[in-house]
Order: C-alpha cells, then structure tokens, then sequence
C-alpha cells in the first residue's frame, strides 16, 4: 500500500472515530433534544419564578379566594392519608407527588391556571414543579411546604435548626470529562422524553433526598467514597467561594444543562447535590435525573450543613399558624 493510501486510510479512520465520539458524547438525538429543551427552559429560569412564600399564599390568594380561584390551583403533593387526617391547605387538590406525570392525575390540573404546588418540606413539591414546568404548566412551588404553613399539619419532624459542619473554601476543579448517558426511548418530541423519563425516576427505589448526617459520612471517608459518588453545589459562584461542602464542585443551578457542565457528571455515580435551602437544589437534582442521571438533593440543603455560609434570608425562620382544612370535599 502507498504511504498517500496509508495516510488517506489514516485520516479517514480518525474521522470515523472523530464522528463516533462527538456523536456519542453529546449528539444522542434523545439526550440532546431533552437537554437542549431543557437549556432554553433554564436560560430564562429565575428563583423568584419558581417559589412562593406561604405569607402570599395566605393573604393574597387563599383569603381572597372568590376573586383568585380562576387563577390559580392548589395541588398538595403529599400523601394521601396526610392530605386528609393531618390537613391541607384550604381549596387544594391532592395528587401523590410520586403519581404526578400518570394521565389521570394530568386530568386534574387545570392548563388555563397557575398551580401552586406544595409538600411537607419543598422537595417534593420542586420535584413536581420541575415536572410539570417542564411539560408547560405554570406552577410556583411553597417556600418550605407544610412546614411553613402549619405545623401540627406536617406530621413529619421539622428542621431542627442546627447546623455547623466544617466547609471548605478552596475551590474543587474536577478534570476529567465523560460521556453523557444513553437514553433509550421510543418517543420523538422532547416533552414526551421528559414525561417517560420522570416515569422511570419515579419508579426507582431509595429516596429523592439524603440527610446532611449521610453526607458528613460520605465526606469523612472520601478517599474510598469518591469512587461512588460526586458532589455538587448548585449555588451561585460567590456562594460557593463563600464556603461549600468539602470534595465539591460548582455549577449553578441554572446552568446544569450545559454541555460543558454535564462533561463534568459521571453518569456510574451517584450525584450528590446541594443548594442553600435544598429547593433549587431538588430543581438541579430532578433535571439530572431527567436526563438519565442518579442523583439525590441534599435534604435542606446548605442551611443543613451549616447555615452561617448561606443568607439570611434563604434560612427558614420559623413556622406559622395557618388554617387547614380536614376534609377533602371542596369545591375545585
């Protein structure tokens, strides 16, 4: 063989492989068309879009619910023997958060309105939220959930407001890149992607979440627990350079769906990822799961690892005394 047949053949091969690992890497038609969809959903992606404070709630909407009720839906999330013994928030709907894409519970939710969404302590509630949003409703998720509402309704343990872990100040460069995972799906449009990939997310075992405790574990043993798992701060980066959790690295929430951050995930471990208060990190946490990731939020978030590095007034102060009803007869 000539030396131009064996360089030709040489090139040739290179842009096979080329092709291949591009294409592998980040132009999976499923992976890429949920993230890109993704992506445009973030970039105009803003918290105050995302929560709403119980005290709105109350005097805004629920005290002047004749005048709102055309605006707005109220879907509680939690269980429901909780939604009914325990209480719920008056005029709300209950739709198990773990049954929130299946078809009859799509039914229930009205596309001409706002649906504000809520569960015990947000997680759950964000889960929903990042879901549904996704799938074009308008949704607000409770800052806090029950236990900013009511107390003697939460029937779980409320933050205990202690919180005074060691974090680290130096930043965490993570070096090496990886491929995305392979989302194997037999439908075409990106929302139909989304609604079978929260399917699966819903179906696996363990929870959503891991308690601070779990993760001071995890971090206490880092040498041999760094072939498991990845942590994250879904912080901004001044949060981040403030103080973080020890072993992890930064990419902002809004940011998750990028490809450059994405190459920074390996998709055989588990993604441990955090925020402030743990509700923007439930919102980075579902969309890595969306798109084929394992990864679980960090219940409470920083304000759990140690609130003296998060602001103020993202801490959660305290609970209030509103109304709830017990009985899940009312008007929709």
């Amino acid at each position: 063989m000539r030396h131009s047949q064996i360089k030709l053949l040489a090139i040739s091969l290179f842009l096979i492989v080329s092709v291949f690992k591009v294409g592998h890497s980040f132009a999976d038609d499923k992976f890429e068309s949920i993230r890109v969809y993704i992506q445009a959903w973030l970039s105009e992606a803003d918290t105050n879009k995302l929560i709403i404070s119980s005290s709105y709630l109350k005097e805004t909407i629920i005290d002047n619910w004749d005048k709102q009720r055309d605006q707005y839906q109220i879907v509680s999330v939690r269980k429901p023997d909780d939604y009914n013994n325990a209480g719920h928030i008056p005029n709300a709907i209950n739709i198990y958060w773990i049954d929130i894409v299946n078809d009859e519970s799509l039914a229930q939710l009205d596309t001409t309105k706002t649906l504000i969404i809520y569960c015990y302590y947000g997680h759950g509630s964000m889960i929903s939220y990042t879901i549904l949003s996704l799938l074009g409703y308008r949704c607000y998720s409770l800052d806090f959930g029950m236990m900013d509402w009511n107390l003697d309704a939460l029937v779980k343990e409320p933050w205990d407001q202690e919180a005074d872990y060691e974090v680290e100040i130096t930043a965490n460069k993570h070096e090496e890149t990886y491929l995305p995972p392979i989302i194997a799906s037999e439908q075409g449009d990106a929302k139909s992607i989304i609604k079978e990939m929260a399917i699966k997310y819903f179906s696996r075992e363990g929870s959503p979440v891991i308690i601070s405790s779990d993760v001071k574990a995890i971090v206490d043993d880092w040498e041999h627990k760094k072939t498991e798992y990845q942590i994250v701060s879904v912080g901004t980066k001044k949060d981040y350079e403030k103080g973080h959790i020890p072993n992890s690295i930064n990419i902002p929430w809004t940011e998750i769906a990028e490809i450059e951050n994405l190459k920074k995930l390996d998709p055989y471990k588990t993604i441990i990822v955090y925020s402030d208060n743990g509700q923007t990190g439930q919102f980075a946490t579902t969309v890595l799961n969306l798109l084929g990731y394992k990864a679980v939020d960090m219940k409470f978030g920083m304000m759990d690892w140690n609130k003296a590095y998060i602001d103020k007034f993202k801490l959660w102060d305290g609970f209030s005394d509103y109304r709830v009803e017990r009985s899940s007869e009312h008007e929709r």
